[in-house]
């Protein structure tokens, strides 16, 4: 089984959109079956739940515009920052 691991992704930065782009070309020559996202992914108050806006800004507006990662299912973590 192969996966993909990420954390500490909670702000938008250009840093970030590097990594997913990187991400994503790595997903599109290797077989991954899911990624698991390690916590802190949403600073600095976490999000209420998947229609909370902060979830659409710093999650689906990076990774789910990724053509590869988009197909992948995530597991998210929660960090300190997540609550």
């Amino acid at each position: 089984m192969k996966m993909m691991y990420l954390g500490d992704w909670g702000i938008n930065s250009q840093g970030k959109l590097d990594v997913a782009e990187t991400m994503n070309k790595y997903a599109s020559k290797i077989n991954f079956n899911y990624i698991v996202s390690l916590g802190d992914n949403f600073y600095l108050n976490g999000v209420d739940d998947v229609d909370d806006p902060l979830f659409k800004k710093v999650f689906e507006d990076v990774y789910s515009t990724k053509e590869h990662l988009k197909k992948l299912d995530w597991y998210l973590i929660l960090g300190n920052h997540d609550w």
